[in-house]
């Protein structure tokens, strides 16, 4: 809860004052004269605020230009091709991604080995459009995909369905996206909005499924963040990865 409250205090202090919001849909753009297009940055079209030179993204297929809050992290993802290595793509395509609407991102949950031996159990890779840097938030260990970044399937990753299944899940109320689960014991849970990692009482990711049965909302789970994100350009079939 501190933590959200420290992110939400760090967004708004470093909010573009100009407009006054995070974000804008792009149906609107006209009626923001202050934000005008820099360049095109990979898959996303750059805008600065000319009031507060404010970096803004909008990313393909996004409905909302995003406020860039890693500025750092940001240029330094627009300098050159970020691409998983061959080794690193076979991992992934194994892990499955889950998209997000309109797939300006994909969400990989996995375990990372960082160069120096440190394990992160708990990490999750985010092909981006470019979209995701108004999304991350500011006080979490984030950085961009290295080919000395070992990564394996997490133990704790949901199963590819469930993770599927919530980044679709309709909203029932502010915040609220639910998604019935069960585990191997047959205890129920409600996942509340997007998840890809999960930890509760002896219980992982692994140990659940979907629940068909009709809407229960109890045991809800909200989401936890990762202990570490890695981010790469958004790749495909077409995509040549890096050697």
């Amino acid at each position: 809860m501190i933590s959200r409250l420290l992110d939400r205090f760090q967004q708004w202090r470093n909010r573009c004052r100009s407009c006054a919001v995070d974000g804008i849909d792009k149906s609107f753009l006209s009626q923001c004269t202050h934000h005008k297009p820099m360049a095109r940055v990979k898959t996303a079209m750059e805008y600065q605020c000319e009031s507060c030179e404010t970096l803004w993204v909008l990313a393909d297929r996004a409905r909302f230009l995003r406020k860039v809050v890693r500025k750092e992290l940001y240029a330094q993802w627009k300098s050159r091709s970020w691409l998983p290595t061959s080794r690193q793509m076979g991992i992934l395509k194994e892990i499955a991604g889950a998209a997000d609407h309109d797939e300006k991102n994909v969400y990989y949950p996995c375990q990372i080995n960082l160069p120096g031996g440190r394990l992160i159990a708990k990490a999750i890779l985010v092909a981006t459009t470019g979209d995701c840097f108004g999304k991350f938030p500011l006080d979490r260990g984030v950085s961009l995909l290295a080919a000395n970044h070992g990564i394996s399937p997490s133990d704790f990753a949901l199963p590819a369905e469930v993770r599927a299944a919530t980044m679709v899940a309709r909203e029932k109320s502010m915040g609220y996206a639910p998604v019935n689960v069960r585990d191997n014991r047959g205890k129920r849970y409600t996942l509340s909005g997007e998840m890809h990692l999960f930890a509760r009482d002896g219980i992982r990711g692994p140990d659940l499924s979907l629940d068909e049965s009709p809407y229960h909302g109890k045991n809800i789970v909200h989401p936890d963040g990762a202990e570490m994100y890695l981010i790469c350009d958004m790749f495909d079939g077409k995509t040549a990865p890096q050697r």
